[in-house]
């Protein structure tokens, strides 16, 4: 049972950093760079990423209580559905987690974009507008 449970905690590590790299696009920043700025697109940022992790690991366990109930299915032995049952539980609980991430995803980022629609610095060479 600690070889799983570290084996989940690399999982989720893995999918935690996984979704933090860069884009292709050179001249724009990951969301998670992005979000420092603004304290609210963090903090719909952060509850993305506990989301989308805790529904990954959820679906995962249960993908794994679900094809180790399957397999044990035999003529001899009488096949205990409720595990198969509680395992596809879990997989419909791991994607409804899941489908809730997508939606503060989306909030951050039209967070971010909001806050930085019009940007006005002062340079050494006079005032400089961003859009």
């Amino acid at each position: 049972m600690l070889k799983l449970s570290l084996l989940f905690c690399c999982f989720s590590s893995v999918l935690l950093y996984g979704q933090t790299i860069p884009q292709k696009n050179n001249d724009q920043l990951a969301l998670r760079h992005q979000v420092k700025e603004n304290f609210q697109a963090k903090r719909e940022f952060q509850k993305y990423q506990l989301k989308s992790v805790g529904g990954a690991v959820v679906g995962t366990i249960g993908v794994i209580l679900l094809n180790h109930s399957l397999g044990t299915i035999s003529p001899r032995r009488h096949h205990k559905w409720e595990q198969t049952l509680l395992a596809t539980g879990l997989i419909g609980t791991g994607l409804w987690i899941t489908k809730g991430a997508k939606n503060k995803r989306k909030k951050a980022m039209e967070l971010v974009q909001k806050k930085n629609k019009i940007h006005v610095a002062i340079s050494g060479n006079g005032l400089q507008l961003k859009f």
